[in-house]
């Protein structure tokens, strides 16, 4: 009896267990499915042949489930079914597999996830996963791409616009400078020199802000790259000293130049940015210090060149420090009034050391002065350039017959006396197809062509093809305003041999000249031998 009583106390013990575990296990269920209904989620199970053994809802995205196969629900889309299929088949965990629902006025995208499940032997059972609604999402992401479209046409179309606006300005300003230089060995008295000379410091400053937005305008649209030269250092420093040694004389400003011995003459880096650096620095130096010095102090420490530019001016103050290259930025209203400029130079600058993988540092007290520092890792040139550059060279005087195509009349005026004044003869033409016919008469009266780019009836690019189809082997150097680089990679491509860009640089031109005078004089010594 005793043993009766135990076992029916051990079996109203057994069912209360079941009943409580049954009834955690309904309430789990429960709360599954609560929670399934709740998480936007559509949750699927199915067994080895794909059949469903568990949905949580007997539709998705609107489709009834209508058969009981996992695979064939989606029969309509059959790139999804396979792709689906093939998942299966590796019976690994997968997952962002996207499924396109495309209906007359409206879209919908779901993201499918799943993971394959077996027994405690290892076998496999089924598979189960989610699907999730992805829509809102994706036209998120559609939208930000479409905005970023817009925002890339947009910065397009404005790089494209500065560099329309830099042609239409540099065009006449070609002549401003160009006759500048004529009317200066005119014979003036010296006040008119006086005159002249501020007129020519302010069609150069608005050379140099033109300059400043095209850089900016490649720097911002991801289109500038450095052209990389074995340089002389030592000399690129010196020629900006030399060149903003005047500024400085008249202000009474002491510009001093110390450069270490131990600096290697010669390095590879980008001759042009450099310069472009060091006129940034000094020349702001010189603009903002009225009483005292300007030192530019260069040393090696370890493989790098460091050059810092020590002024006595006006200084900077802590909070201004903090955007001092930021584009467009100057330390108050105050400095753009009374000094000008533009607030690029900096910002400018710091993106042209560092796409040489180098620093640039500020050091100012307000009313003390300022250091800005810049290092430039040190590479090396090769010995055979080192050896052409220590040679010297020969000073041609031999003239050329130049062959000037260009449409504007005060720009033909501008070339024409720059070029005579150095001796040369010079034949005009006023497009490219007048260009084309005189060539085809006879080239061989001709040792270069100066070549516009912009003109009426037929533009330099299509006369150059056209002289270069006729094996017309004449030097092309292209004369003109858009002084992109990618225009001037597009200009050696179709077969000029230069390039020089409007307004013209005195100093560009001699050099260019220079290098077509030995160019004959080589050609007439082969001849007579």
């Amino acid at each position: 009896m005793a043993r009766a009583i135990i076992d029916i106390d051990y079996r109203e013990r057994l069912q209360s267990l079941v009943a409580a575990r049954t009834q955690q296990l309904t309430f789990s269920q429960q709360r599954f499915k609560d929670f399934a209904k709740t998480a936007g989620d559509w949750f699927w199970e199915i067994d080895i042949n794909f059949n469903f053994t568990y949905i949580s809802e007997p539709h998705i995205a609107n489709y009834p489930i209508t058969c009981d196969n996992f695979i064939e629900f989606f029969q309509d889309y059959p790139q999804f079914q396979k792709k689906l299929e093939l998942k299966l088949a590796e019976q690994v965990v997968f997952e962002d597999l996207e499924w396109n629902i495309k209906k007359t006025n409206s879209e919908q995208w779901f993201n499918f996830s799943g993971t394959p499940y077996f027994d405690k032997y290892g076998k496999l059972q089924g598979y189960r996963g989610t699907a999730k609604n992805i829509t809102s999402r994706k036209k998120r992401l559609f939208d930000l791409q479409e905005a970023r479209k817009q925002a890339e046409s947009a910065n397009k179309a404005k790089s494209q616009f500065i560099a329309m606006m830099s042609h239409e300005i540099r065009t006449p300003l070609n002549a401003v400078l160009g006759l500048m230089e004529s009317l200066s060995l005119s014979g003036l008295d010296s006040k008119q020199k006086l005159w002249l000379s501020q007129m020519d410091q302010s069609a150069h400053l608005l050379l140099t802000i033109i300059n400043d937005i095209l850089d900016l305008s490649r720097i911002e649209s991801g289109s500038f790259r450095l052209f990389n030269s074995d340089i002389n250092i030592v000399e690129s420093i010196k020629l900006v000293a030399d060149q903003l040694s005047p500024q400085a004389t008249k202000k009474n400003v002491q510009l001093q130049c110390e450069i270490d011995d131990s600096i290697s003459k010669q390095i590879y880096g980008d001759k042009n940015r450099i310069a472009q650096v060091l006129f940034n620095l000094i020349g702001n130096a010189v603009k903002f210090t009225s009483v005292g010095s300007v030192r530019i102090v260069a040393r090696k420490i370890e493989e790098t060149i460091e050059i810092a530019v020590i002024d006595t001016g006006i200084g900077i103050a802590k909070d201004a420090q903090e955007n001092i290259f930021n584009p467009f930025h100057q330390a108050d209203g105050s400095i753009t009034r009374r000094y000008g400029g533009t607030g690029l130079g900096l910002a400018i600058s710091q993106y042209l050391i560092e796409k040489m993988k180098g620093k640039i540092s500020l050091e100012s007290e307000l009313g003390t002065g300022s250091c800005f520092k810049i290092s430039i890792p040190i590479v090396y040139p090769s010995l055979t350039s080192c050896e052409s550059d220590t040679q010297s060279k020969h000073k041609s005087n031999c003239s050329l017959n130049i062959l000037l195509a260009e449409d504007s009349n005060t720009n033909q005026l501008v070339a024409k006396l720059m070029l005579e004044r150095r001796g040369h003869k010079v034949a005009i033409t006023n497009n490219g197809k007048e260009a084309i016919n005189v060539l085809l008469q006879g080239h061989n009266k001709f040792d270069l062509v100066l070549m516009d780019i912009s003109m009426p009836v037929l533009d330099g690019l299509e006369a150059t093809k056209q002289l270069r189809k006729k094996e017309i082997s004449i030097p092309i150097v292209a004369l003109t305003a858009n002084a992109m680089q990618s225009d001037q990679k597009i200009y050696h491509e179709i077969g000029m041999d230069g390039f020089l860009a409007k307004p013209i640089c005195s100093n560009e031109l001699d050099q260019l000249l220079e290098k077509y005078q030995e160019l004959k004089e080589k050609q007439s010594t082969i001849t007579t031998q």
